[in-house]
């Protein structure tokens, strides 16, 4: 949640705008919780990848199998897609028509799948953008219009708009001004930053004398500085920009992108593998950048700075305990126990190590494999290697119980961590004034089943942001409504498994066939969360049960995870009890774990 600064008419036709952009800036910002993000892939990047899938079964490179899941998914999301639902509603198309199973032939999958993809590549983002004025200007539904966004910032991502370039888009066209009136073109101003078809683009950068020289003498175009570029100084880069005994520049021409920042992205994949040869053949040459890089437009002669080599840094764990310090309890009280001589400490750090590579290399493709390796370092080996699906099938098995047991919990506890920061004592103090319960988070909760009075002042207390007014409601019909909460868990669950099995897909394009997917760093930052998860939930099953050994704690966190899906079914279904019991009994299961993490 991102509170806009700048002043906005006082008008309910405002809100939605607002709603719109303030959704739109924590989709992609690098802070947001992870589900408060961008999911991985949209509805048609998800054909496109089973149709790869099928593509590569039709080759014999990997079993039929290998679909299940990825047809599961692809199922999914063509019904839930609200987009792909009216698209085919205007052009009178039965939705049947796109119904796959997964005996179907590996003929009849693709040719439905390049059918559907033909159907909706050409539409999907224009209906989107339609779509998002219409709900604005005719005030219309909110959660719907919550629904489009998340599908068009998805698509956007998807077809290599960066991240960086929707920020700075939204905060320059929503949040750097003030706001006079709302109206289409407010919108039409966004939107036009997104054409497409990718531009052309000129990256300058200043770097190392010795290692432009070597790149100089692979033949791209080596400047003592950046006056001695043509037009350089004139569209905006700095004259001085390089000077210096030790720095030239370099200019990389005719990069095609959609974006300055994928431009940027593509010069560092050509530095990364400059760095590769280095690393092969050691010379006495460090490969070490300038901070920022100048990339031009080419066509509409605008330059932007941007940041080079942009780190690996993951998502801070939220809460107030100090994890990393847990943590360290755990693996050095090991020393102290009977394993300290035995393989399971040699596990745990070499596991620690592969993750902490992920953090030392520009490269995609390597942090998703030394994330991967810390996973297969931890989790026990499976009890029958067979073929790819049975591993995976092990693994995200184990890995599944960590990602999603605290899932409800956090769902409210990061909503509330949000509001304290943004909001501060005003929130606070509600809370004092009309929760109920011995921890701050119990007190929040409790307004979302009290009096309205309640529900009306906290609603005051974040007026300001359309944002957490929705997630206020959403979080209302959520606790209040034992079956809810058990979907809203099942839908989780069958979301983290698909993506779990496609992270082990990208490991083995990446290892056996050297290739990868446009949505390759998703996949990085959600390989690393779900490490993580793995690793807090051993050390909370330590703190909490004294368990040291990784196989024996995952084996009690699955027995723990399924009992406690289980009471959450139980209580949804059980028609003996009133429904204040219902809540109360469900409230007290989800916010009474002892495994917290």
């Amino acid at each position: 949640m991102h509170l806009h600064k700048n002043s906005w008419p006082n008008t309910e036709n405002a809100t939605r705008y607002k709603l719109f952009s303030e959704l739109a800036l924590e989709l992609v910002h690098r802070s947001s919780w992870e589900s408060y993000k961008c999911h991985a892939l949209s509805t048609l990047m998800k054909a496109k990848e089973l149709r790869v899938a099928i593509a590569k079964v039709r080759r014999r490179e990997v079993p039929k199998p290998t679909l299940e899941p990825i047809i599961e998914e692809f199922l999914y999301a063509t019904k839930r897609d609200p987009v792909i639902v009216e698209i085919l509603t205007q052009k009178s198309i039965p939705a049947g028509t796109f119904e796959i199973r997964k005996a179907d032939s590996t003929e009849r999958l693709l040719s439905v799948v390049s059918l559907f993809i033909d159907l909706f590549e050409g539409s999907y983002q224009s209906f989107c953008e339609g779509e998002i004025k219409r709900i604005c200007s005719d005030q219309g539904s909110k959660e719907r219009l919550i629904k489009i966004t998340k599908l068009y910032i998805s698509h956007l991502l998807n077809v290599g708009f960066s991240d960086e370039y929707i920020y700075h888009c939204v905060t320059g066209v929503f949040y750097n001004s003030n706001i006079g009136r709302c109206t289409i073109g407010l919108l039409d101003r966004f939107f036009k930053n997104f054409g497409v078809k990718k531009q052309g683009f000129e990256v300058v950068i200043a770097a190392d004398k010795k290692f432009l020289s070597f790149l100089g003498a692979l033949g791209l175009e080596v400047f003592d500085d950046a006056a001695q570029i043509p037009n350089a100084v004139r569209l905006g880069i700095p004259g001085s920009y390089g000077a210096g005994a030790r720095k030239r520049v370099i200019r990389f021409s005719n990069i095609g992108a959609r974006d300055p920042f994928s431009a940027m992205d593509s010069v560092e994949l050509i530095l990364s593998l400059s760095r590769s040869f280095l690393f092969i053949h050691t010379e006495s040459v460090e490969p070490r950048l300038e901070k920022y890089a100048y990339v031009v437009d080419k066509k509409a002669k605008q330059i932007m700075r941007v940041r080079s080599g942009a780190d690996f840094k993951p998502r801070r764990v939220s809460g107030g305990r100090q994890p990393a310090q847990d943590l360290a309890r755990f693996v050095f009280s090991m020393f102290a126990e009977k394993f300290g001589e035995g393989t399971v400490i040699q596990r745990l750090i070499s596991s620690l190590n592969s993750a902490t590579l992920a953090s030392k290399t520009a490269d995609p493709e390597s942090r998703l494999l030394s994330i991967w390796a810390a996973f297969e370092a931890l989790l026990p080996e499976p009890s029958k290697d067979g073929e790819g699906g049975v591993r995976i099938t092990h693994y995200s098995s184990c890995i599944l119980p960590a990602i999603v047991f605290n899932y409800l919990q956090n769902t409210f506890v990061e909503c509330y961590r949000n509001c304290v920061s943004q909001f501060g004592n005003a929130f606070t103090d509600c809370l004092e004034i009309y929760g109920i319960g011995d921890s701050e988070i119990e007190k929040f909760v409790s307004i979302f089943i009290g009096e309205q009075a309640g529900k009306a002042a906290l609603c005051n207390v974040v007026s300001a942001s359309p944002v957490m007014l929705m997630r206020f409601f959403r979080l209302e019909k959520l606790i209040n409504s034992p079956k809810d909460c058990f979907n809203y868990l099942v839908d989780h669950e069958k979301r983290v498994e698909w993506q779990i099995h496609r992270i082990y897909r990208e490991r083995n394009g990446i290892v056996h066939k050297a290739s990868k997917s446009s949505f390759l760093d998703k996949l990085v930052e959600n390989s690393y969360t779900y490490y993580r998860s793995v690793i807090l939930a051993l050390e909370a099953i330590n703190r909490e049960y004294g368990v040291y050994h990784p196989d024996q704690g995952l084996d009690l966190l699955k027995s723990l995870y399924f009992e406690y899906k289980a009471s959450i079914e139980e209580i949804s279904q059980d028609r003996k009890i009133g429904e204040k019991d219902a809540k109360e009994k469900l409230i007290k299961l989800v916010f009474s774990q002892k495994i917290a993490y």
